[in-house]
């Protein structure tokens, strides 16, 4: 699948019954759009929007995970209901920071 089929799906299952909403990486978006390191382009903050706006027409929620402080309020203000101020990897990251540290025996 490319990235069109899964806009289209996330779309689709944004208005499905027992779906509570929807979350989008978007960093992990740039990267499916060939846009790789420019979360801000324009076609990815489009592309974000429309799946944002499928959940707010469906009364589901929207998340978003961005580095970005300005990225993210401006997501707030557009009806994003959670934000994430990380990525994945950070969490991954001092995951494995702490477990690292306690086998050392150094405070997390």
């Amino acid at each position: 699948m490319d990235f069109i089929d899964y806009l289209v799906l996330a779309i689709y299952f944004a208005g499905m019954a027992g779906i509570g909403g929807a979350m989008m990486g978007l960093s992990d978006l740039a990267v499916d759009m060939g846009l790789a390191g420019n979360s801000a382009h324009p076609d990815v903050v489009s592309a974000a929007r429309t799946v944002c706006d499928a959940c707010a027409g469906s009364g589901k929620w929207f998340a978003v995970y961005s580095r970005d402080e300005k990225a993210l309020q401006e997501w707030k203000a557009a009806g994003a209901q959670i934000l994430v101020a990380t990525s994945i990897m950070s969490f991954i990251n001092r995951a494995g920071g702490d477990i690292l540290g306690r086998l050392k025996g150094e405070p997390s």
